[in-house]
């Protein structure tokens, strides 16, 4: 399978802060499931990783719905004194 080529926003500090409300989040996802069978590195998993990682520093009122579009329906936000 091909992976579809995404094409990048323009570049600025505004499109790296979170939350991006441009920014499409898990943008064909239908058309590249994550693969859960695999345990070593897959391009459409790294991918998947990225957009959440990116997500989990957004507040959980405008993550949510976004994890939920993606299938993502258990999302859980947590906070501490250290790295979250």
């Amino acid at each position: 399978m091909r992976a579809t080529k995404k094409t990048l926003t323009e570049h600025s500090l505004a499109n790296l802060l979170v939350p991006n409300e441009h920014y499409n989040y898990f943008e064909c996802r239908h058309e590249h499931p994550f693969r859960y069978q695999f345990n070593n590195f897959e391009m459409i998993n790294a991918w998947w990783l990225v957009e959440a990682a990116f997500l989990a520093y957004a507040e959980p009122p405008f993550a949510e719905p976004r994890f939920q579009d993606a299938g993502l329906p258990n999302v859980k936000f947590f906070s501490g004194n250290s790295t979250q």
